[in-house]
């Protein structure tokens, strides 16, 4: 995904290019690993392997970026949706432009026949430009009345937290998941720089001492690592 990449995952790209050098990092630091999750995710590194057998290699990708400071010409930005019910990695389908629609009102009928068939969905803490591009979509969900009769359009997420978006029937059951689904995301963040800024900020880990509390947030965010390769966040 061509997500922005900030200057600390630009540096732990270039260790990883570099073979993953010891002693650049202080001993137990999971910081440069969680980077690399990160890049990983972004297609610019593969990483495998955990504690003692964890290894970061370089894609073609990464090693362009550190090039030119940039993804490749026609990099192109995949969407991560995810049922409601279960946080997992999975694809958009093919889009069907067989009827000369727009590439976003394409999109708007693949997502209202996904509501469908498989209830909410979830997408995982995505950057501005795709909540950009899922306002398009649900505005052409409603502008083209592509929303099933008896049914409304659900979503949260316009600016921050996760995307979720479900069809409702107004009924008090649905009203109630919605209530629920939208109370989570305004109040957890699965965002690892919210996440630290969390950890830091607030009165969290007020009882672990002053001296100790930086080494339990690098463990707390060493979990979070260790719990995406089973498509499981910590928020």
């Amino acid at each position: 995904m061509n997500a922005p990449v900030n200057d600390r995952q630009v540096e732990v790209l270039r260790w990883i290019a570099d073979g993953c050098p010891s002693g650049q990092w202080a001993e137990g630091e999971n910081a440069p690993k969680i980077s690399a999750a990160a890049l990983k995710s972004r297609g610019l590194a593969t990483v495998t392997g955990h504690g003692k057998t964890w290894t970061a290699t370089i894609t073609d990708t990464g090693k362009y970026y550190l090039e030119h400071g940039a993804y490749p010409p026609g990099a192109e930005l995949a969407a991560t949706i995810v049922p409601a019910n279960r946080v997992r990695r999975s694809t958009m389908p093919g889009l069907d432009l067989s009827e000369g629609a727009s590439a976003t009102l394409a999109e708007a009928k693949v997502l209202i026949k996904r509501l469908q068939s498989e209830g909410p969905v979830i997408f995982a803490d995505p950057d501005e430009s795709i909540r950009a591009r899922y306002r398009r979509i649900l505005h052409a969900c409603r502008t083209h009345q592509l929303v099933p009769a008896g049914q409304e359009l659900r979503f949260t997420g316009r600016s921050s937290g996760d995307i979720v978006i479900m069809l409702s029937t107004g009924s008090p059951a649905d009203a109630t998941k919605w209530d629920r689904i939208r109370t989570t995301t305004r109040k957890v963040t699965t965002n690892l720089v919210e996440l630290r800024s969390a950890l830091e900020s607030t009165s969290i880990l007020q009882a672990v001492t002053e001296g100790v509390r930086p080494r339990a947030i690098e463990v707390v965010l060493g979990l979070v690592e260790e719990l995406q390769p089973h498509g499981l966040r910590l928020g």
